[in-house]
């Protein structure tokens, strides 16, 4: 070896490792690397590609999550013992494509719940229990605990508490409600040894008497086909700034209301034909630890990414609502809005402060302001689409509905608001029938529940149910219905029953409303695209053997006579 060899031998090393690197790393394209405190190696902009696009809802998407055994028993626990959702970091192969050093954690509040039992997470607008956790998901409806706060103004009014069975009565269920607050089809009715019977006894009435999709899951939540296993959120930026799959930094991994998980993909279709944003979806089949490998549906999941991709601008602030929420404003302070919004982007450059002023407007400004200045704060067309689709596709669990499941992005330049829908696999009456809105005398259904049977009050009661939805009110979650109660009933969310006051807007929302049954119904472009999605996993679950067909059938026609039943009706 001669002396100029030797001298740049090292080059050749390093050439032969560039090469062999290209070669290893595929479509894998990487942006930058900086570097941390002591030296520590930072990669940013990392951007994995696939041929498959992970949205094309023409497959069924493959998934392996490689995490332990352990870790996902850790991970379920801590949500067990306290309502959090912590990430842990793992790998993760999407359609063949390995993506390192990932995020995971539990995702959800009902369904995840349902999945694991324990508690309902920390959420805004949550009802935390003594203790300040998260509320319970299971919570019996018999044992009602009334807040020092509210005895102490009913003590004032010379009232006594009223007793379990009297709050059942003052704030019994609304209709689809069958015992205990669980949801329940249109006209079923539980037995009167319900208490009384087992858990498996109530399945099995369940399984005889519910209708197609209600399985035996007396609240009308898949799961039992898919192993139990629960929804997860994907962040591919939690533990490596700017890691990207597809350009997307986060993916929710969801569940829905039966097995075939059909719902949602098939009303997000709805919405985005209407006009609506909305994520994009696909069937996924993921093996995760060492359950077995399981039917869900993945989703795309509001963050800065999915508002680069769906609006003008993208340095505006974006707010998720919490559950139950009134939209009253409670004053400038900001923590007295923590159980009913979260602030998702730009946490430390902005803050509440404009969803705040928003609040105040909707509260305080005169009629005559309302109807003047409402399109200024609110891309107001987005709004009527939304609560039209949401009330023609039964999705209770939504703004018009329960005022839940929804975001809010600021427009900085603009100075406006856009609301943004999410979560919609309750939607086509997953929820037992509660979203039968009630039509005024002329118009289009408005309101997320019919009107609400109930004995007459005694004077007692009336004063009582008065201060209680008085205290309610006062503490941002609107009257009736109870704690958490549904925000459709009543008068419990202030921008949405304003807007219907209003004459101007009540139009707005009827022609629109017309419209959007037509498409959806009349065109019969909701059912095209269940059987179009439906046959796409029928075809896959037939080499793969993921699901029960049979079971698969009985959720996609459980959807399939909701929209039947919703075309009979507005023909």
């Amino acid at each position: 070896m001669n002396l100029t060899f030797r001298r740049n031998y090292w080059l050749l090393i390093v050439l032969a490792a560039v090469f062999t690197a290209c070669i290893a790393f595929g479509s894998t394209r990487i942006i930058a690397y900086n570097f941390g405190k002591n030296g520590e190696t930072i990669s940013e902009g990392t951007n994995y590609e696939n041929d498959v696009y992970l949205f094309d809802d023409s497959v069924v998407h493959e998934i392996e999550i490689d995490l332990s055994q352990e870790d996902y028993e850790d991970m379920v626990a801590i949500y067990q013992a306290s309502g959090d959702k912590e990430y842990f970091k793992t790998d993760i192969t999407i359609d063949g494509c390995l993506v390192p050093n990932i995020g995971i954690r539990l995702k959800g509040n009902l369904t995840l719940s349902q999945s694991l039992g324990g508690r309902m997470g920390n959420m805004p607008g949550g009802m935390p229990n003594e203790n300040g956790e998260g509320q319970q998901a299971f919570r019996e409806r018999n044992n009602f605990e009334i807040p020092e706060g509210l005895l102490a103004d009913l003590q004032a009014a010379g009232l006594e508490a009223p007793s379990d069975e009297e709050m059942q009565e003052m704030f019994g269920n609304p209709r689809g409600m069958g015992r205990e607050g669980m949801p329940m089809p249109p006209g079923m009715e539980l037995p009167e040894n319900w208490e009384e019977m087992t858990q498996e006894e109530q399945r099995a009435f369940m399984e005889e008497n519910g209708p197609a999709g209600f399985g035996g899951d007396p609240m009308g939540m898949g799961g039992e086909g898919n192993g139990n296993n629960p929804p997860y959120l994907i962040k591919f930026d939690e533990f490596i700034p700017g890691q990207t799959y597809q350009g997307l930094a986060e993916i929710a991994i969801r569940l829905g209301s039966d097995t075939s998980l059909l719902g949602e993909p098939v009303v997000y279709h709805i919405h985005e034909a209407a006009g609506q944003i909305v994520p994009e979806t696909a069937y996924a089949v993921v093996q995760t630890a060492e359950l077995e490998p399981s039917l869900y549906v993945v989703c795309e999941h509001p963050d800065e990414k999915y508002i680069e991709k769906n609006l003008s601008s993208s340095d505006g602030v974006l707010y998720k609502a919490g559950n139950f929420v009134g939209f009253q404003y409670q004053g400038e302070d900001p923590t007295l809005y923590a159980n009913m919004f979260e602030q998702k982007t730009n946490i430390n450059d902005d803050d509440l402060a404009p969803l705040i002023r928003f609040m105040k407007f909707v509260s305080e400004s005169s009629d005559e302001e309302f109807e003047e200045e409402l399109p200024n704060w609110l891309d107001l067309p987005s709004l009527i689409r939304m609560m039209a689709l949401d009330n023609l596709l039964d999705n209770n669990d939504s703004f018009v509905g329960m005022g839940s499941n929804y975001y809010l992005y600021y427009n900085k330049a603009t100075e406006q608001f856009t609301m943004l829908s999410w979560d919609m696999n309750l939607a086509m009456g997953s929820m037992g029938g509660m979203m039968q809105s009630r039509a005024p005398e002329n118009g289009a259904p408005r309101f997320g529940f019919e009107e609400v049977d109930t004995k007459e009050l005694t004077e007692s009661e009336a004063q009582r149910q008065e201060i209680f939805e008085k205290w309610l009110e006062e503490g941002g979650f609107g009257g009736g219905g109870g704690p958490g109660g549904p925000g459709g009933r009543g008068n419990t969310n202030t921008l949405k029953e304003r807007f219907f006051v209003n004459e101007t807007f009540s139009d707005m929302y009827d022609e629109q409303y017309a419209k959007l049954k037509a498409l959806i119904f009349t065109e019969s472009t909701a059912a095209k695209k269940a059987m179009e999605l439906s046959q796409t996993f029928s075809d896959y679950n037939q080499e793969h053997q993921i699901l029960d067909q049979e079971t698969y059938n009985t959720g996609v026609e459980r959807i399939l006579n909701f929209l039947e039943q919703k075309e009979s009706e507005f023909k």
